[in-house]
């Protein structure tokens, strides 16, 4: 049996070596007992604690997610223990339930309740399979899981820039990079709209409300300059009313599918020379190899500093970005690209998240790179759907 003190510093070794491999630890000064996150009220502060007694934090170093260190006492390593959660709803599960608000909630005199209507569905827009080509105004409802991400201080007077889609009600999937915009003097993402169609227009089919961003959680991972890991989850300050408007994507949790044609949807540009789009689009891409996309990239400036390892297959997926049309430009950033659903109706499962383009969009050799959701299906799922 391993005695307490070895298992102490078997641990200490292991975030040692992930410090090492380039997983840079923030020390923040604390000592062991002291809040080192107050989250917003609602949930459990996060507590400093000696490594061997934070289970979460030793489940994420297998996932080499490095925790935040509050300090060393001796060889004793002391991190920012997230609150503990002995386990939480999986995605698939939660998919099945957002599910049924695509069915009418009715009442029935005869049994004296509510029931699904299975029979007729809700006001829902029925999840097509992919444009045949090219790019397209969205139908109202089609796409009832974007978000618009807000930079200002109010709505009202805000700049509308990056995506998201929402997974829950109450967080929104994204980009870390969409976390602000504007190196210089930068411009943080402090609201998300919802049921938006057309934000110039308030005489189209959409029923939009803005909700405020009060926790931005960037995946730990997430080192900019570097092009890894770049997802975000955006926690709102209430919970979200689904309708046809608005209501959950599904999240992919096969790692090994890539289809050979997907779609994307924002609000952004669809060829380099235009202005941002106030009506959301949806844009066939065809995926391609993670191989062919590497290569794509080879000339790219910095790239030991963006991409070290060249193309992650298991973490990304590539997309060719060459052909007018066929391709997504700024503004699609941290919205998803997405299949319609095998087995519920009115549904997408969202596969990647708009990460970053090569080259000049609608050119030869460029290509778009999406963050692969499916390998960080735990990570989402520990925050999101925690069963307390």
């Amino acid at each position: 049996m391993i005695s307490y003190t070895k298992f102490q510093c078997f641990l200490t070794l292991v975030l040692l070596c992930f410090v090492n491999l380039g997983y840079s630890a923030k020390i923040l000064g604390l000592y062991e007992g002291d809040i080192c996150r107050n989250v917003d009220g609602e949930t459990s502060n996060y507590i400093c604690r000696t490594l061997e007694k934070c289970s979460v934090a030793i489940g994420e170093l297998g996932e080499k997610i490095n925790p935040p260190i509050c300090s060393y006492n001796g060889n004793t390593t002391i991190v920012c223990c997230p609150p503990e959660v002995s386990k939480s709803y999986s995605a698939s599960e939660m998919c099945r339930k957002y599910s049924e608000s695509t069915y009418l909630n009715e009442t029935n005199n005869f049994l004296k309740g509510n029931y699904l209507n299975e029979e007729y569905n809700r006001d829902c827009y029925e999840a097509n399979p992919l444009i045949t080509s090219g790019t397209t105004a969205a139908e109202p409802k089609k796409f009832p899981h974007m978000a618009l991400l807000g930079y200002g201080e109010k709505p009202d007077n805000t700049l509308w820039f990056c995506g998201g889609s929402l997974i829950s009600n109450r967080f929104v999937l994204t980009a870390a990079n969409c976390e602000k915009i504007n190196a210089i003097n930068p411009l943080y993402a402090k609201w998300v709209r919802l049921g938006e169609l057309d934000y110039s227009s308030e005489t189209d089919d959409a029923k939009p409300a803005d909700y405020k961003i009060v926790e931005r959680i960037i995946h730990p991972n997430y080192k900019s300059p570097s092009l890894y890991n770049d997802i975000a989850l955006f926690r709102l300050e209430r919970d979200v009313d689904f309708s046809a408007y608005v209501r959950p994507i599904c999240l992919n949790t096969d790692n090994i599918l890539t289809p050979p044609a997907i779609m994307a949807t924002g609000w952004g540009k669809s060829v380099s020379d235009q202005s941002l789009s106030p009506h959301l689009l949806e844009v066939r891409l065809n995926t391609i190899s993670a191989e062919e996309c590497d290569n794509r990239f080879s000339n790219v400036a910095n790239k030991k500093n963006k991409l070290a390892k060249g193309i992650d297959e298991n973490s990304m997926v590539c997309t060719d970005n060459s052909k007018v049309g066929n391709s997504i430009c700024k503004g699609y950033g941290g919205g998803p690209i997405q299949i319609k659903h095998n087995s519920y109706k009115c549904m997408y499962s969202q596969i990647g998240i708009a990460s970053f383009e090569g080259n000049i969009c609608g050119h030869e050799g460029s290509s778009a790179v999406f963050t692969r959701v499916s390998n960080y299906i735990s990570w989402i799922e520990r925050i999101v759907w925690p069963q307390v």
